[in-house]
């Protein structure tokens, strides 16, 4: 696969397209259970809404620690323990960066929650790793729900708010990062509403 290193500018736009899944990350595919750093673009996961789906982007980068952030949410890591939101949710410790989104139920079908929002000092635990962690995130050829551990988390998507965040030139950039895609809009619609990860952002739908 098409592999290269990038150097990001200190935005948390940047950041937050890399920083979803901890290395060792169990997603579902349609031969079993895969750790995140063994898959590459082209390889099949499964997804809530349409099934087997490829991934068509992977990124990563090191979480280290005690790095100087633009928001404290940013330097935040969420263990969730077995049985955290269920049986079997998720079924195996899960680890999540900043980046990652949860999906939930609601009644009027589900919404997209920061990982961070689920904290509870019991279940889901904060934590501040001593040495550097792998962060991934993924795309797939459609927005959508992955499963995680059991866990259901989404796959990247910036929201087409961005070009209301950022500058011509950030973007640009920003698009450079995704070589099979031109413009914002080649990313697609999302499947659900998304909760904003700071209570201050633009929108929810961010």
């Amino acid at each position: 696969c098409d592999f290269r290193e990038v150097l990001l500018p200190a935005l948390p736009e940047f950041e937050l397209a890399f920083n979803a899944f901890a290395r060792g990350t169990l997603l579902a595919t349609p031969s079993g259970f895969s750790a995140i750093e063994d898959l590459a673009p082209g390889d099949l996961v499964l997804t809530r809404e349409f099934g087997p789906q490829p991934l068509t982007w992977i990124g990563s980068l090191t979480h280290v620690p005690n790095a100087p952030v633009w928001r404290q949410e940013l330097a935040r890591l969420v263990r969730f323990l077995p049985d955290a939101l269920g049986v079997d949710r998720p079924h195996s410790n899960l680890l999540l960066g900043p980046g990652a989104r949860l999906w939930q139920s609601t009644s009027e079908g589900g919404v997209f929650v920061p990982a961070h929002r689920f904290l509870d000092g019991e279940t889901a635990l904060e934590i501040s790793p001593t040495t550097p962690v792998d962060l991934f995130h993924v795309m797939t050829k459609r927005h959508a729900t992955l499963s995680a551990a059991h866990l259901g988390v989404e796959s990247y998507h910036p929201g087409l708010q961005l070009r209301d965040r950022m500058n011509a030139a950030n973007l640009s950039y920003f698009l450079t990062l995704f070589p099979h895609l031109t413009t914002l809009e080649g990313f697609g619609p999302v499947v659900a509403p998304r909760q904003a990860y700071w209570n201050n952002a633009a929108s929810a739908a961010a």
